[in-house]
């Protein structure tokens, strides 16, 4: 059986639960971490047959021994956060549960996460382990800074021919008075930061801007890879963050150079991830400069916006997956196109 865990409302996990149940494929359990006291009974015990989980609403059961698959993706409303000291009984039990369910999902073995597990999930988010690991194994990056030292910062910005970015890292909103507002990538020009930032405390992760004729936007694995090309032409003037104009940029499938795919690849192996989300800026003389690459990052949008096949590949994979685990063909392998034959499809359509 294979374990989805994803909150409850997840348009990514319905979009490939849609084609599980188009190819016959029922045999899976969705997990909604936070709401797991009421949904699930989970139950961990030193015998196989007394570690299991169970849907209380339908009695689909399984043991984690015989768990094929788990696809991990975000769990944004599990309660992780550090109990109260004066947590009622209730919240304690309710963060008890998440928190013991999902180590006990994690405890299954990291060969049964095709698109990730966890821990290396986790770990793979760092962004500065990415731009160390990156640079080993041949990624351009874009010249970069972060300090606590504005003078540092200030340094920085005096050496840089052109346009700086400012980019949040581990802050990604803010609230105020207003409201809460997301922070996104912000370009300013050096003369403009120096002038500006505040020389008693600052903390920021600074960039040159590149001059560029898109964005590339790349979910790749060990054996297959999805590429969108997405243009920055419409922003607004000095704009640079085509986020927040998603919706109205051009988006267009596109095959990564083979020296750009293999890097990235052996970007993979070195952040031990089998997957990951990759985010890079090719400049005006088509050189590919990495961004960051985020292993549970979000694809659906490409999928409507380019045609690619993504949800159908996720299903295909995890059904893969459990057919190999079982060691059964109880259910044919659909959709046998491979991800290089999607795009060139697309491409050509």
């Amino acid at each position: 059986m294979i374990i989805i865990v994803a909150s409850q409302i997840d348009p990514h996990v319905d979009s490939v639960v849609e084609h599980l149940h188009r190819k016959g494929f029922s045999d899976f359990l969705r997990i909604d971490l936070g709401q797991v006291h009421s949904t699930h009974q989970v139950d961990f015990g030193p015998s196989a047959g007394e570690s299991r989980i169970r849907d209380v609403h339908s009695g689909r059961t399984v043991c984690l021994s015989d768990v094929s698959a788990v696809w991990w993706r975000r769990v944004e409303s599990t309660r992780e956060a550090p109990f109260e000291v004066d947590a009622s009984a209730d919240v304690a039990d309710i963060n008890e549960a998440a928190i013991n369910s999902r180590s006990i999902i994690e405890s299954i073995d990291e060969e049964r996460f095709p698109f990730g597990h966890p821990y290396r999930m986790r770990e793979g988010e760092n962004k500065f382990r990415q731009l160390q690991v990156a640079a080993s194994v041949g990624l351009s990056t874009p010249p970069y800074r972060f300090s606590t030292s504005t003078a540092h910062l200030v340094q920085f910005a005096r050496d840089v021919p052109s346009q700086l970015v400012i980019k949040p890292i581990g802050v990604r909103s803010i609230v105020s008075p207003e409201g809460s507002r997301g922070l996104y990538v912000k370009a300013v020009s050096p003369v403009e930061f120096i002038d500006t930032v505040d020389r008693r405390s600052t903390s920021l992760f600074l960039q040159q801007r590149i001059e560029r004729q898109h964005d590339v936007r790349a979910f790749i694995g060990r054996d297959f890879c999805f590429a969108v090309e997405i243009s920055v032409k419409g922003l607004p003037a000095g704009e640079t963050d085509w986020r927040p104009y998603t919706l109205t940029c051009d988006h267009q499938p596109t095959l990564l150079p083979a020296e750009v795919l293999g890097r990235a690849r052996d970007f993979l192996k070195r952040m031990k991830l089998p997957a990951a989300h990759f985010d890079f800026i090719v400049d005006r003389e088509g050189n590919f400069f990495f961004l960051e690459a985020n292993p549970g990052g979000q694809w659906l949008w490409l999928h409507y916006k380019t045609g690619l096949p993504i949800p159908e590949f996720m299903a295909n994979r995890l059904i893969e997956a459990h057919v190999q685990r079982q060691g059964t063909s109880s259910v044919s392998r659909v959709g046998s196109l491979s991800a290089l034959q999607a795009v060139e499809l697309c491409l050509d359509a």
